[in-house]
């Protein structure tokens, strides 16, 4: 799955982070934490409104210095995959979670795949059978 990544970010992870902060807050902000990716993407293309975060959240969620993440911000809004509007808001853009939709479907997959194994070893009494 991370070269998958590495290759759709052209093998700079941090923007994977970054990213990923991006959609994991405006999913918790949008009460969607508990639903799936796609309900997620689908209200926001139908209404056009991806709830926002900021520089300063996204650093302190990834643990990526401020700076930096200014910085890749910049250049994901280049690529067309954030949208960060004039009071400094960022948002996942629309072309962004098209362009990335494989990507993180994929990512649905594998982690409700090692969601089942926990709770399967866990319902079994050998948490070891997940790890």
């Amino acid at each position: 799955m991370m070269v998958m990544w590495r290759s759709a970010f052209d093998g700079d992870l941090e923007k994977v982070m970054i990213v990923s902060a991006v959609i994991d807050q405006g999913m918790k902000a949008s009460g969607f934490a508990e639903q799936s990716y796609e309900s997620y993407l689908g209200s926001f293309i139908f209404e056009n409104q991806a709830p926002p975060t900021n520089v300063q959240s996204i650093a302190d969620f990834t643990g990526i210095p401020r700076e930096t993440v200014r910085r890749k911000v910049n250049d994901l809004c280049a690529k067309g995959w954030l949208d960060r509007d004039k009071d400094g808001a960022v948002r996942l853009a629309i072309q962004g979670a098209l362009d990335l939709a494989p990507q993180l479907r994929e990512m649905a997959r594998q982690l409700e795949k090692l969601s089942a194994a926990i709770s399967d070893a866990l319902r079994n009494g050998d948490f070891r059978q997940a790890v």
